[in-house]
């Protein structure tokens, strides 16, 4: 059985592509018991009682398939303020 804290990740992961900035989100299975068939951010999961922060990592190559260590993310600080239909990052 596997044991965990009460700690979990979420990490939304974002590119610029033609000096257009992306977020990439999910889209949850219509089969799921909670929000399904909703979007939903790039990853997320629990961490173990052994892990730390720089383990949960793992969960983008669990959901996505990217393999990325914590020395290349990049901080981003955001908030919400809407101009017109977009979210201004």
């Amino acid at each position: 059985m596997r044991k965990y804290i009460d700690w979990g990740i979420g990490l939304l992961v974002f590119s610029r592509e033609a000096d257009v900035d992306y977020l990439y989100l999910q889209h949850r299975c219509a089969m799921k018991k909670d929000y399904p068939n909703l979007l939903d951010i790039t990853a997320a999961g629990h961490l173990l009682a052994h892990e730390t922060v720089y383990d949960g990592f793992r969960e983008i190559k669990e959901e996505i398939g990217i393999d990325v260590s914590f020395d290349e993310l990049v901080p981003r600080r955001f908030h919400r303020q809407r101009t017109g239909k977009r979210l201004s990052i």
